[in-house]
């Protein structure tokens, strides 16, 4: 019985993430901006070059910087 309450409490914890996974951001290998992926500028990246970040926090690690056109949430400081 111990073993079922683990798997009934794991979905409880991905719905209360599910808003933090379905927004994501995308850069490009050769670029240091960030964009929202229906962007103008994401859709021209190459998809050798893509890159998704689940979030601004993982792109600042990165050292990736806000796209001035799609305007993602600023980096935070």
């Amino acid at each position: 019985d111990g073993t079922m309450a683990s798997p009934a409490a794991a979905p409880d914890e991905a719905a209360a993430q599910e808003p933090v996974t379905k927004t994501y951001y995308v850069g490009s290998t050769t670029s240091n901006k960030y964009h929202y992926p229906w962007c103008k500028w994401a859709k021209t990246i190459k998809p050798s070059h893509l890159i998704k970040f689940k979030s601004v926090a993982e792109a600042q690690k990165r050292h990736y910087i806000p796209c001035p056109v799609c305007k993602p949430p600023p980096l935070s400081k």
